[in-house]
């Protein structure tokens, strides 16, 4: 039997992270494993804590000095990105991999409009004129359906609503089409209607793009909406039981799955099925376990 090839755009092995002396333990994450191919949503799934945050900023490289990646691999197209120096990580920043953050007000710059701020992304990648970065960052804006495109171009972010400020995020992330995208709970701080609308969104730029990504949340809601495969971390650092960390054990897996299909009704006794039919992959070490296999271990 001739397996299909697997086009891997992130590729995570054994990732370790070391906390800093005195922390409350040794390692933020330890011993992670999965990856994320061209065109499928990875959701990250796991409580505060889990080190779902700590993945997604060793990935871009934007950890603390205080923290380091002592263990593992994380290759992206590839390539080690734990051994690039801060210019090659700067250089791939945008244009290889790029990262949608949780709160856009505090990510963008309060002083300069939101066409600018993406400019600053064109200029730094790209030999485009003035006038073609203009052209390009419209229709871009279009392509996120934010409203009046040059109205937004000159507005300052504080002139925006929420919703319209992780549209100008997702427009900056993508302008550059980048293999990777990291989405770290950008839904979190909006309401439900615009959440399902930028879910809406990521989902349908992700089809046309054929870009990877991985979706960072803890909302089973948002797991069932989106994800194609799902990796769960369960305070994996904090179990003291095992000295390697267990990345969603079969209980575990089992559990959240009876519960991700099940969202409250109004009535709090009562509850009613996901209205969506996809129903993602769980998957705790990327190994890319069939079907069959998956049902398997649910159901001990």
């Amino acid at each position: 039997m001739i397996m299909p090839v697997r086009n891997t755009v992130l590729d995570i092995i054994n990732l370790g992270v070391a906390l800093p002396a005195g922390a409350d333990r040794p390692f933020a994450v330890r011993n992670i494993s999965f990856h994320v191919d061209t065109g499928e949503i990875v959701c990250l799934l796991g409580e505060s804590g889990s080190g779902k945050s700590i993945i997604a900023q060793t990935v871009m490289g934007l950890l603390p000095k205080s923290i380091r990646a002592t263990e593992g691999e994380v290759r992206l197209l590839g390539e080690d990105v734990l051994r690039y120096a801060p210019d090659q990580l700067r250089a791939v920043r945008g244009v290889r991999m790029s990262m949608i953050f949780q709160e856009p007000m505090t990510a963008l710059n309060p002083v300069m409009t939101c066409g600018e701020q993406v400019d600053e992304m064109l200029t730094q990648h790209t030999a485009l004129d003035a006038g073609a970065r203009r052209k390009r960052i419209l229709e871009v804006f279009a392509d996120v359906k934010l409203p009046e495109p040059e109205r937004i171009y000159a507005s300052y972010p504080h002139q925006l609503s929420g919703g319209q400020r992780q549209r100008i995020m997702i427009a900056m992330a993508l302008i550059l089409e980048p293999a990777l995208l990291i989405a770290d709970e950008p839904t979190t701080a909006l309401d439900v209607t615009t959440q399902a609308e930028i879910l809406r969104l990521i989902r349908q730029l992700q089809r046309e793009h054929q870009t990877g990504v991985l979706f960072i949340t803890h909302d089973m809601g948002v797991v069932a909406e989106i994800a194609d495969r799902v990796v769960v971390l369960q305070l994996c650092c904090n179990r003291r039981s095992s000295r390697t960390p267990r990345c969603c054990s079969t209980r575990c897996r089992a559990s959240i799955r009876r519960r991700a299909w099940w969202r409250p009704s109004r009535s709090r006794r009562r509850y009613s099925p996901c209205a969506s039919s996809r129903r993602p992959t769980w998957d705790a070490t990327g190994s890319g376990a069939s079907a069959k296999s998956l049902r398997r271990s649910m159901s001990t």
